[in-house]
């Protein structure tokens, strides 16, 4: 596992990277609140099982955003078109997307 006395400075820097003028960068209110929420429980952590928790943290986090952006993909396609592969990520013959 990772040494919390060596990795946590260099990952809470990380974190507070993604959450730099969230306005700015249009990040959703729940993102930032769970980014600043790792980097609270990254702050307290004071061995592998408390690491586990930020990264069990970030993965539901990440596992929610794809989720998501996979459902507002789904929910642009429609019927056929030529581009539908560049714009929703699929085969043409498996799925299809509104112009």
């Amino acid at each position: 596992m990772l040494d919390p006395d060596h990795e946590t400075p260099r990952v809470a820097k990380a974190i507070d990277a993604l959450t730099i003028a969230p306005d700015l960068f249009q990040t959703p209110a729940g993102v930032y609140l769970g980014l600043r929420q790792a980097h609270a429980r990254l702050a307290d952590a004071h061995g592998d099982a408390d690491l586990l928790a930020v990264a069990d943290l970030l993965w539901a986090m990440a596992l929610k955003l794809e989720d998501g952006d996979a459902r507002k993909r789904s929910a642009t396609c429609a019927p056929p078109s030529r581009n539908c592969a560049r714009r929703c990520n699929a085969a043409p013959a498996t799925r299809s997307c509104a112009s």
